[in-house]
């Protein structure tokens, strides 16, 4: 998802989700969540995938860690939610006749600010799972590999008509043990 994007088509049965009244085209900026399709607050999201990290995270990227998993919670609420929503693109997609109809389906939420949620996909027949992203106007994109740690998953249960069960994932990053960037100051100069 782009930042700023909202793929956001309706409430559903999730009433944890908010849209702002009256937004033609929303970004996440328009949509609050207050609870997860779990029913659980952004909080306990936060708290609980936190406690699953099994690296160290360096001070300061703590901040980066906490607002990422928080985004990816938000994300990931509003991609299971649209799951749902008859007419929606990814319901269209699991639905009788869509692309992926009669796959297992579980969507996944990730620490990655470009794209916080992946659909996994595994037709009958088929010996490896399959990943999408979204890439705008209600296509989606296969990743080649899966370069994302996963912090949550969602296993939607037979299809888009039936309901679904939320994990949070063990996961490890060793790169947040260590700074992430380095900013270097040039003298009085300023920028060349």
């Amino acid at each position: 998802m782009k930042k700023g994007a909202a793929s956001f088509y309706k409430q559903g049965n999730f009433s944890g989700i908010t849209l702002k009244a009256g937004v033609a085209k929303p970004t996440l900026d328009d949509v609050t969540i207050t609870a997860g399709v779990d029913g659980q607050a952004p909080s306990f999201a936060l708290t609980t995938v936190r406690s699953k990290l099994t690296t160290p995270v360096a001070a300061q990227n703590s901040g980066f860690v906490d607002k990422t998993i928080l985004a990816t919670h938000k994300a990931f609420t509003i991609a299971v939610s649209n799951m749902y929503v008859a007419g929606s693109p990814p319901n269209k997609m699991i639905s009788p006749g869509g692309d992926l109809a009669g796959a297992d389906i579980t969507v996944l939420g990730v620490m990655s600010a470009v794209h916080p949620t992946v659909i996994m996909a595994k037709k009958p027949g088929e010996r490896v799972s399959r990943f999408f992203v979204p890439a705008g106007g209600g296509a989606y994109d296969e990743l080649k590999t899966m370069p994302y740690s996963v912090i949550m998953k969602a296993r939607l249960q037979d299809g888009a008509q039936g309901g679904m069960r939320v994990t949070y994932q063990t996961w490890s990053n060793k790169t947040l043990g260590e700074q992430l960037t380095t900013i270097t100051e040039l003298g009085s100069g300023g920028i060349p």
